[in-house]
């Protein structure tokens, strides 16, 4: 697979994010994909995962900022913003909904097998989250990221 392709079948992992479109979870990742983060097999967990965010904030919208490719391995760094509105993302640990709008950043690490997505891996910014909807007020929204040009 060229470097095009395994771009953009890693970027169909946002698009997932942003649309919930099952047919992304069927064409884009192996069926025994293996998401690192929680250790499980299948496809089954982004769909969790997607349940959890979709419960926990509204108003989302996802900036990717880089995509890099080294052999098998793509890696994504985007942002995610969004206001939040309850906690069933258990890194958010029951706090009560604040309204707050909130930034998470993250970079997720996909191997490329047979130009799907085969395994996962993700280091997330979520102490950053906590501290945005702990703050004693509303913090600043950064933007001064690179915005990422297919």
């Amino acid at each position: 697979m060229d470097d095009e392709a395994a771009v953009e079948v890693a970027l169909q992992y946002v698009e997932y994010l942003r649309t919930g479109d099952d047919v992304i979870l069927a064409t884009a990742f192996t069926p025994d994909h293996l998401d690192h983060v929680s250790g499980q097999r299948g496809v089954e967990i982004m769909r969790t995962v997607r349940g959890w965010l979709d419960a926990s904030f509204a108003d989302v919208s996802h900036e990717v900022h880089a995509v890099t490719v080294g052999g098998d391995i793509v890696s994504v760094w985007f942002s995610s913003t969004a206001r939040h509105i309850s906690s069933a993302f258990p890194p958010l640990g029951g706090r009560p909904a604040t309204g707050r709008v909130v930034v998470a950043e993250a970079v997720h690490v996909f191997r490329v097998v047979g130009g799907r997505l085969a395994e996962h891996w993700a280091v997330r910014d979520d102490l950053g989250v906590l501290r945005q909807l702990d703050a004693p007020e509303q913090l600043p929204i950064e933007r001064d990221r690179p915005t990422f040009r297919a």
